[in-house]
């Protein structure tokens, strides 16, 4: 089991090299002028933007290697670069500060993290509470009409875009009833639990539906596989209940691709609330990245872009170790 975690981290931490340098080198290469818009942009004196891009050492080269294609040597080291001067703050712990706000990456991520934190753990509980159960459901009625009903929720539910999903659910209320969640500000669970709850569990719901329905499809499809399992049989002959029988012994085998597709899931919620966070005006790090990228921040998107991609790849080893305590074969693969 050690040696399984061990080559896992190996690759964790390749992956992790990997993208911090694509995630630099594309930002690089983006269009825009960083400098200037820390300037203020507008019509800014090209001597401000200068010393404003040679205080933040965006005069320097990027990589530590520059190839050149008209002064030999063609290939040229440099030690003095914005990359290595980036990942050397990372390992610091330093993140630094947004362009226009000067406020530390680190404080924003201490303090947007909990509004994210609980949009994922609702959304997350909304998936696995109505994605297993009624997959376990449609899986045991079989052919039936409350089968063929899961089954259509579900195929619906994949079929509706959630930015519309989560445009309408604040446009009916407000329209028919006069009702809409709290907007434009986060409102702690400490300090008012009702609110809190009117804010937040309406886009987990939203986000909550597609998922719950590939989970409830997948825990349909490889339940149904287990079922004809000869252990299954063999637990039938000798006249365990079938309750006995789904429970103890078939679920733990249906939730091995179930929990990879969960933790997937995880993951890309990471991403897809951006687009909640918008929508419902939720401050959160959807918001912050959104607004770095919009403003063309540097050092908040490549922070957050490689605080992200740590996540992933982090939840994606606790997926393998789980997979591997679940079924004992996979760490020998």
């Amino acid at each position: 089991m050690l040696n399984f975690i061990a080559r896992r981290l190996i690759i964790s931490a390749a992956i992790i090299v990997l993208l911090s340098i694509v995630t630099f080198g594309l930002l690089r290469v983006a269009p825009g002028d960083a400098a200037l818009l820390a300037s203020g942009g507008g019509f800014i004196p090209k001597e401000q933007v200068e010393a404003e891009r040679h205080e933040r050492g965006l005069d320097k080269p990027y990589f530590p290697i520059s190839i050149r294609a008209t002064d030999p040597p063609f290939v040229r080291w440099n030690s003095d670069n914005q990359y290595w001067a980036w990942a050397s703050d990372i390992l610091r712990g330093d993140l630094g500060r947004a362009a226009l706000t000067d406020v530390p990456v680190s404080t924003a991520i201490k303090d947007r993290l909990p509004t994210t934190l609980e949009l994922l753990v609702l959304t997350m509980s909304t998936t696995i509470l109505f994605g297993v159960p009624a997959g376990v459901i449609s899986a045991l009625y079989r052919n039936s009409p409350i089968d063929l009903t899961v089954r259509f929720g579900a195929i619906l539910a994949l079929s509706v875009p959630s930015f519309w999903l989560a445009t309408m659910v604040l446009i009916l209320p407000s329209e028919f009833w006069g009702y809409a969640p709290p907007l434009g500000r986060t409102v702690s669970f400490m300090d008012n639990p009702w609110d809190n709850l009117r804010q937040f569990v309406p886009p987990a719901i939203v986000l909550g539906i597609a998922a719950s329905a590939t989970v409830m499809r997948l825990t349909r499809s490889s339940l149904l596989e287990v079922l004809r399992a000869d252990y299954v049989r063999t637990a039938r002959a000798k006249g365990l209940r079938e309750s006995l029988i789904v429970y103890r012994h078939a679920l733990k085998n249906v939730m091995i691709p179930v929990i990879t597709v969960l933790g997937l899931q995880f993951t890309g919620l990471l991403g897809g609330t951006l687009f909640i966070e918008l929508i419902f005006s939720i401050k959160g790090l959807g918001f912050y990245t959104y607004e770095a990228i919009f403003r063309k921040d540097y050092t908040v998107v490549q922070s957050m872009t490689l605080y992200i991609g740590i996540v992933v790849v982090m939840t994606q080893l606790l997926i393998d170790i789980t997979y591997a305590w679940i079924d004992p074969r996979i760490r020998y693969s």
